[in-house]
């Protein structure tokens, strides 16, 4: 189900989507708040999350992540979110798209991704990870990174061990020929 626009509160959403069971929600820059995903995580449903919000924080992203089977979990603009709930996210070992664009993650949170044993696909675009958090995940599964707009500068891949080939997306990022 998908939300857009701020005329979308706790309730009204709750209203449209009571007593069904969801799978897929998305929410882009509505009135909801971490109270409404900790109700919507109980059911324990969600296989596919989208959530652009400058309300949201951990603790409603936390709640999601611990009670439900996520495969793709993509944060964009959640300025909020932040280091404090990376392990509760890389806990849910279901997770097979991971984006947290535009998030407040940094280098200290993104070591826990090397923990997702089927991560294929990973954006971080528009945070603040450098090549010290690369060197952090030194995934074998990601056939597709973003970095766009981040200061890295690709010396951090070297740890990696890519057997195949893999997809790099890094508009305004910092790399470099040695990276």
């Amino acid at each position: 189900m998908e939300f857009q626009g701020k005329r979308w509160t706790n309730s009204l959403v709750m209203e449209k989507i009571a007593g069904k069971r969801i799978r897929s929600l998305e929410l882009f820059n509505t009135s909801v708040d971490d109270d409404l995903l900790e109700m919507i995580a109980k059911n324990g449903t969600l296989t596919s999350i989208h959530i652009s919000s400058q309300v949201i924080t951990d603790r409603g992203i936390t709640s999601i992540a611990a009670q439900n089977p996520v495969e793709s979990f993509m944060l964009s603009g959640l300025p909020n979110v932040t280091d404090e709930c990376m392990n509760t996210i890389c806990d849910c070992k279901t997770i097979r798209e991971l984006y947290l664009d535009g998030t407040s993650v940094t280098d200290d949170g993104v070591e826990s991704i090397s923990n997702l044993p089927d991560l294929w696909s990973l954006v971080i675009d528009n945070t603040s990870i450098t090549d010290s958090g690369i060197k952090k995940i030194a995934s074998k599964t990601i056939d597709l990174i973003s970095f766009e707009d981040c200061p890295i500068t690709g010396t951090g891949f070297s740890t990696w061990d890519q057997p195949d080939k893999m997809s790099f997306y890094c508009n305004g990022s910092d790399l470099t020929d040695d990276g």
